[in-house]
């Protein structure tokens, strides 16, 4: 395991914050990442570790959820050494790293209504991101502020009784949960606790 050497914790932040920022103000819009010259011990994707580089400091804590407990391990030492942030259990953690279906989204914290911003980011890593993907797919339907009448996303890599819960979790806003789901080529969609998933269609 080594520290990343390459990647700009400046420049390369302010690129990202960027990215989010836009996907963010557009929920549903599928985003493209910026390059990042960094070598993560897994091959899902860059951009989902350049996100935590770029939130991460010494007060957020995170947590990593996989069911390849190997990977797992890796990826918490990986992040903890390259932000020096905090490891910490998914259900108190401010970031969560999903590289799979394996985190209990119905335990990830919430916030309060006194501090609705206290809700942890769920960056979930997905297979793929587009519009009308063929195949093995879901069909996301978003409703909410930044989309103007409805926003359509399909989603590979994912399941329906997952998304069923992303769903469940955001019924009480301004509780929630913030969601951004990146793909293997760095594409990034953004649904924040604000937007409700209509509907969803399997392909």
């Amino acid at each position: 395991m080594r520290k990343e050497v390459g990647f700009d914790i400046v420049f390369g932040s302010q690129k990202i914050f960027r990215i989010l920022l836009d996907a963010f103000a557009r929920p549903g819009r599928i985003k493209q990442g910026c390059e990042l010259n960094i070598a993560p011990p897994w091959g899902g994707g860059k951009f989902a570790f350049g996100v935590l580089f770029s939130l991460l400091d010494l007060e957020a804590g995170f947590s990593v959820c996989c069911f390849d407990e190997r990977v797992k391990r890796e990826v918490e030492e990986y992040v903890v050494l390259n932000t020096g942030s905090n490891l910490l259990p998914s259900n108190i953690a401010d970031f969560i790293l999903a590289l799979d279906s394996s985190l209990n989204i119905k335990k990830v914290k919430r916030g309060t209504l006194e501090y609705p911003d206290h809700g942890s980011t769920v960056i979930r890593v997905v297979e793929e991101l587009g519009e009308n993907l063929e195949g093995s797919s879901l069909d996301l339907v978003l409703t909410g502020p930044g989309i103007k009448d409805k926003a359509r996303v399909s989603v590979k890599g994912i399941e329906a009784r997952e998304v069923e819960k992303m769903i469940e979790v955001n019924r009480k806003f301004p509780l929630g949960i913030d969601f951004l789901l990146v793909d293997g080529c760095d594409r990034v969609v953004a649904i924040p606790r604000s937007v409700r998933i209509e509907s969803l269609e399997e392909r």
